[in-house]
């Protein structure tokens, strides 16, 4: 018996309904005022930046996880323990959620 898979044929946005860069834009939302994010091309990470702050890296790594490191700084990056599936909202807060906690890191590093 020979089994055959069928590429696949869905319709863009099916797949994953949002990309990298929707998630640092919500969780730029969810920071307040004076939060920027500037997308990388095709949406696959994004700058988030605070005057204060600083600049935040967000991204997938070369093992498929989501995680955001504090640009020039020593401070180990955060990465998402769940998935694409647990939905935007979910994902955005724990994006600001990270972000506050590696200023606090580096805060208290410094």
């Amino acid at each position: 018996m020979t089994t055959t898979t069928d590429p696949y044929v869905g319709h863009p946005g099916t797949e994953y309904p949002f990309s990298v860069s929707d998630i640092a834009r919500a969780a730029t939302q969810r920071l307040g005022d004076n939060w920027t994010c500037e997308s990388w091309p095709w949406g696959v990470g994004a700058y988030v930046e605070h005057l204060k702050a600083g600049s935040f890296c967000v991204g997938i790594d070369d093992e498929g996880d989501l995680g955001v490191r504090l640009d020039e700084s020593k401070v180990k990056p955060e990465f998402y323990a769940g998935s694409a599936a647990d939905g935007l909202d979910a994902c955005a807060e724990w994006l600001a959620d990270a972000i506050l906690r590696l200023i606090a890191a580096a805060v208290t590093s410094a």
